[in-house]
């Protein structure tokens, strides 16, 4: 048994190549090498510059090579789900990335180079260890779509408030005290995860996003509900479970037809 394993294992690796070799023959500009248990990328994948998708999560690479650069069609990259300490600086030479994911990962900093990624709509970095973010993040102004949660933030810095086109954002599960009000800038946000942190007041710029739809409080340390929650008329769903129980706010007193309720706080919104 112990042998048919250690020659299926040393199969994997084979069955990359065939992936990658067909792939070049046809010119397939999409690659999938998800759950092949690689320790590596085979040397022939770097000669596929025609890629527009590459899937090499969930393996157990621990680092990409700087031939990453030469993909330089990419507009997918899925990394997700390896044991990736840090990152080359190749990556920012991928001009044309839409689609970055590098989620359940091991990383404690992104590249500062990683503003020059202008083109990138969604960038999923939940589940590695973070504690800070790269003062370019602020350079990537067609995001719609960020993901930082679950990992060891302390603060999140001013300049993300310029990312203006941002539909979702999710930093649940860090350490975070506070949020900086620059965040209000962010107008169209239709979901917006704060669970899981240190916060002992609810954010005041949260008056000023008026398109959120969805909205996530629970899990830290609040005393009380501001009553301009309840003017938020799109909210649709909102968790905030660690409020304490005589919190209680009715939605006939407030514009917009909300009502908030302790212990479970999850909402249905009432239309008056």
């Amino acid at each position: 048994m112990a042998e048919e394993t250690l020659d299926k294992n040393k199969a994997r690796p084979t069955q990359a190549e065939e992936r990658i070799r067909q792939c070049g023959a046809s010119g397939g500009e999409e690659l999938n090498l998800r759950a092949l248990d690689l320790t590596e990328v085979p040397e022939s994948l770097w000669e596929l510059t025609q890629l527009q998708t590459l899937d090499l999560s969930p393996n157990q690479l621990t680092s990409v090579p700087e031939s990453l650069g030469r993909l330089t069609e990419l507009r997918t990259l899925y990394l997700d789900d390896n044991r990736f300490w840090s990152l080359p600086e190749s990556l920012c030479q991928l001009k044309r990335l839409r689609m970055l994911s590098l989620s359940q990962n091991q990383l404690t900093s992104l590249p500062e180079c990683l503003g020059q990624l202008t083109d990138l709509r969604v960038l999923w970095f939940s589940g590695n260890q973070l504690e800070s973010l790269p003062a370019s993040i602020d350079l990537l102004t067609q995001l719609l779509r960020l993901d930082l949660s679950f990992n060891r933030l302390t603060a999140v810095p001013e300049s993300l408030g310029r990312l203006t086109q941002l539909h979702s954002l999710f930093l649940f599960h860090n350490q975070l005290t506070s949020v900086p009000e620059a965040l209000g800038g962010l107008t169209l946000l239709q979901e917006l995860s704060l669970a899981q942190n240190q916060l002992t007041t609810v954010p005041e710029f949260l008056r000023h996003l008026t398109q959120l739809q969805k909205l996530w409080l629970d899990g830290n340390r609040l005393t009380s509900v501001p009553e301009f929650l309840g003017k938020l008329t799109r909210l649709r769903e909102l968790e905030g479970s660690a409020l304490p129980n005589e919190f209680l706010i009715e939605a006939a007193a407030i514009d917009g037809g909300i009502r908030i309720y302790p212990k479970s706080f999850h909402l249905a919104p009432v239309c008056l």
